[in-house]
């Protein structure tokens, strides 16, 4: 998990792992049983262990980073 993220960044902790990424304070919620879309040019950032999970909105930059930094912890896409 970050040690501590930036001022007004969110952590966001994995169940699969136990690891943690910072993510902006608007990112958006997507996915889920609903199936929610992230806005255009954005990517859904899942946790890669829980079905149907609610994940957050990234550019696709950011979530290859955090999908790349953590295996197994995240799905991206």
């Amino acid at each position: 998990m970050p040690a501590a993220c930036p001022m007004g960044a969110k952590c966001r902790v994995s169940t699969c792992c136990d690891m943690g990424v910072c993510v902006p304070p608007d990112a958006k919620t997507c996915g889920g049983i609903a199936g929610m879309m992230c806005p255009d040019g954005l990517v859904c950032v899942t946790e890669s262990c829980v079905a149907d999970a609610l994940g957050f909105c990234v550019g696709k930059d950011r979530a290859d980073q955090i999908v790349q930094s953590q295996p197994g912890c995240w799905n991206a896409g």
